[in-house]
């Protein structure tokens, strides 16, 4: 019994032990590079296609001010084809809700954030203003 649990305990410190996240992917030379087996589908916002990798890259406007947004727009997600199934809900054509939605930079990320447009404060000091717009009410 005791064997059994000093090998379990050593698996599990095994399985511990490894790395918490995967080493970031490394980033292309060039955004030439990064482009060069795409497709450009140009639109309100282009993108570029890569079939043969499944990527797609969102090209986006610059912030106007460094930590600024990117981009603000009305996020609407549709079914273009049914599910097959009528008692399910999913029908051909059917909308969703409409979002606004604004893209910024978080370091080397860009994060699509949807604001809380039930609760906030319009008027007030700025620090009302901010503790509105950053709560989760």
């Amino acid at each position: 019994m005791a064997r059994r649990t000093l090998t379990l305990a050593l698996l599990l410190c095994a399985a511990c032990a490894g790395p918490s996240t995967p080493p970031p992917a490394p980033a292309p030379a060039d955004w030439s590079d990064a482009l060069a087996q795409t497709e450009r589908l140009d639109g309100l916002l282009s993108l570029h296609l890569n079939r043969d990798a499944g990527r797609v890259l969102l090209e986006l406007p610059p912030a106007a001010e460094p930590g600024g947004e990117l981009f603000r727009c009305l996020w609407v997600e549709g079914l273009r084809t049914g599910l097959g199934s009528n008692p399910v809900g999913l029908d051909r054509g059917q909308w969703g809700q409409a979002r606004l939605v604004s893209f910024r930079r978080f370091g080397q990320r860009v994060l699509l954030l949807q604001p809380n447009l039930r609760h906030g404060q319009a008027r007030g000091a700025p620090d009302e203003q901010l503790a509105a717009r950053e709560s989760f009410a």
